[in-house]
């Protein structure tokens, strides 16, 4: 039995120059917290990440507060206020990098509604771009549901631009932009930049997602476990997490594992286009002590792609596609038990993305 993953994500960048300074850490972080007063900044308290005003990205706009309402218990910071752009058919944010061209950043822009407006509009639409590409196009249909969009794209200048469109159904807005550099030799693709898809952290039973400073490039990794005919795996001991990767050891420190009535776990998605193609990122640690004698297949798309694996205990393997996967209407991974294992397929965190090719950005 299969579980679908309907999660599609996508930012854009391009080339604009327009003069602006913003904090960047040491890590090579750029955090704009969106609608907060002109020139004002704050340490995040959760991530110790320095936030900063948008004002000085954007000429235009207006700041606003989510109502008291949506103002709840563990919301992030950042998500109480934000931008609205009621003028003007196209806003744009130019953000200037020192560490910029030829490198690889992840780039995320986060919405929260909040009937910051008062009007309690459930249907708003707006379209991103990133410069003259398109991106995607954001659907508000609850106050209350955080949305947000990724992409992992090497730089081809010193600065990033992200605009929001009015496409006449809504006034655009946003809540939070942030640049995470990466490292060059990782999420690599034979073309184009990789738009998040979903990026689980298995077996969990959180109610947050994992992040900085779990996670030194400070990705989201959403709690999952509701994969059918598995079984939830969890330990209190640090795993080791030196691949290049580098994914969180609290993200690794859960599992699921295929349950005694089945010999593998299985997970599927349908692309909106069947054109799509994607890359495949999967991240296995054992963490069960009675763990000798764990071995499985790893299939993608119904083809043999890892022999005989068995997870190194208390320390991470990744197992990735190499190209991307060809294109098809439904694409699956599979972990089949293999012959001389007594112990079922586990696996511990997951990362899909989308290939993107965009014009010259």
């Amino acid at each position: 039995m299969t579980k679908d993953l309907n999660f599609i994500f996508l930012i854009c960048i391009s080339l604009f120059a327009l003069e602006a300074n913003a904090h960047i850490d040491q890590s090579g972080f750029v955090s704009v917290d969106c609608g907060i007063p002109q020139g004002s900044n704050y340490t995040d308290v959760a991530t110790g990440l320095q936030y900063v005003s948008d004002s000085g990205f954007v000429d235009t706009g207006s700041n606003a507060t989510i109502s008291s309402e949506f103002q709840a218990d563990g919301l992030e910071q950042q998500l109480y206020t934000l931008t609205s752009f009621p003028e003007g058919k196209r806003n744009c944010y130019t953000i200037r990098v020192p560490e910029g061209k030829g490198k690889r950043y992840l780039i995320r822009a986060r919405f929260l509604y909040g009937n910051y407006d008062g009007k309690r509009q459930l249907l708003i639409n707006f379209d991103l771009h990133l410069g003259v590409n398109f991106w995607d196009t954001i659907h508000i249909v609850n106050a209350s549901t955080l949305i947000y969009r990724e992409i992992i794209h090497i730089l081809s200048s010193d600065f990033v631009q992200v605009c929001l469109v009015n496409t006449g159904r809504g006034t655009p807005f946003i809540s939070v932009l942030e640049l995470r550099l990466l490292n060059t030799t990782i999420y690599k693709t034979t073309s184009g930049s990789l738009q998040t898809v979903v990026r689980l952290d298995l077996g969990s039973t959180a109610t947050q997602f994992v992040r900085y400073q779990d996670d030194i490039y400070d990705r989201l990794w959403w709690p999952y476990n509701d994969v059918a005919n598995t079984i939830s795996l969890s330990t209190t001991s640090t795993i080791d997490n030196t691949n290049s990767f580098l994914p969180p050891s609290k993200v690794l420190s859960t599992a699921i594992a295929a349950d005694n009535d089945t010999n593998g776990i299985s997970f599927s998605w349908e692309p909106a286009n069947s054109t799509d193609e994607y890359y495949i990122y999967l991240h296995f640690a054992e963490i069960e002590a009675n763990h000798v004698n764990r071995q499985f297949d790893v299939y993608f798309d119904g083809e043999l792609y890892e022999v005989e694996f068995t997870p190194d205990y208390m320390s991470v393997t990744t197992i990735l596609s190499t190209s991307p996967l060809k294109p098809k209407a439904r694409h699956q991974i599979t972990l089949n038990k293999t012959g001389n294992s007594i112990h079922q397929p586990t696996i511990n965190a997951m990362e899909i993305y989308k290939v993107v090719k965009l014009l010259a950005t």
